[in-house]
């Protein structure tokens, strides 16, 4: 690599300091995504709360937890974009702009690394796991009012043990990529 000028760094840092802000901006979106499906699954609970003895209490039981499922799969979607987004700022970016800058990274964007110190409100494992829980639960419960051979309890079931396992999957990912970025932070 040849060596850059004054110039040339300066306009190299400001490209890594605008990335940061856009990386930023995302990490935001999706943290306000991860909470847009609550007021329409409560909407949808007062609705079914209200209609649900017009309808075959199978598709109740299963298009709620359905219903449910397709939220913790947004908020996870959502969940592993914001870890991912820091993954990159802690792996990618921050080196990058502390070899310019000739600092040590822990010199700068620093609240991750205070997060992990001092400590959270808490345990980020709770919020990476206590979706997947809220999904075996609608399962558990949908299965409890289960009609053995109503072609709504094969469809409901099959669909939402889908999901299910997306969930899983989900979850999974999920707790990966924050330990990914967690182990990189402790190893900058």
């Amino acid at each position: 690599m040849e060596k850059l000028t004054d110039a040339e760094k300066a306009t190299q840092v400001q490209a890594y300091v605008a990335e940061y802000q856009a990386i930023m901006t995302r990490i935001n979106w999706f943290m306000s995504m991860q909470f847009v499906p609550v007021g329409p699954v409560v909407a949808f609970l007062a609705l079914i709360g209200a209609i649900h003895a017009s309808f075959d209490p199978i598709l109740v039981a299963w298009g709620t937890a359905g219903v449910a499922q397709c939220a913790v799969l947004t908020y996870y979607f959502a969940l592993y974009e914001v870890y991912n987004h820091v993954r990159y700022v802690e792996t990618k970016l921050k080196p990058r702009l502390a070899i310019l800058l000739k600092l040590d990274t822990d010199a700068f964007w620093g609240y991750e690394r205070y997060l992990k110190k001092f400590g959270k409100a808490n345990n980020a494992l709770f919020g990476d796991l206590w979706p997947a829980i809220v999904s075996v639960l609608a399962f558990i419960l949908a299965a409890i009012k289960r009609t053995p051979g109503s072609g709504w309890d094969y469809a409901g079931s099959l669909i939402t043990g889908f999901l299910l396992l997306l969930t899983v999957i989900s979850a999974t990912r999920v707790v990966k990529v924050r330990k990914d970025f967690e182990t990189a932070m402790s190893g900058t």
